[in-house]
């Protein structure tokens, strides 16, 4: 079940920014930061394949780091 939120965020695919010389991880990374400075703990947040732009691994260990954060309303 849904309740009320006060934001909706999405982050959902990405492409390198050639004009400010950015790879495609450093654009999701950015705008997971955006998401994860602005959000609320009644915030929805839509995250598809978070560290999709890196190792395995890596992308493991960012999404994780994400969703501990996300679910600890404290910290939102």
């Amino acid at each position: 079940r849904l309740g009320i939120v006060d934001r909706v965020f999405t982050r959902i695919g990405a492409s390198d920014d050639l004009s400010s010389g950015q790879s495609t991880f450093m654009v999701e990374m950015n705008e997971v930061a955006q998401i994860l400075k602005h959000a609320t703990a009644r915030s929805l947040l839509i995250l598809d394949e978070i560290g999709r732009g890196t190792s395995t691994f890596d992308g493991m260990a960012i999404a994780r780091a994400v969703l501990e954060h996300v679910a600890n309303p404290r910290k939102l």
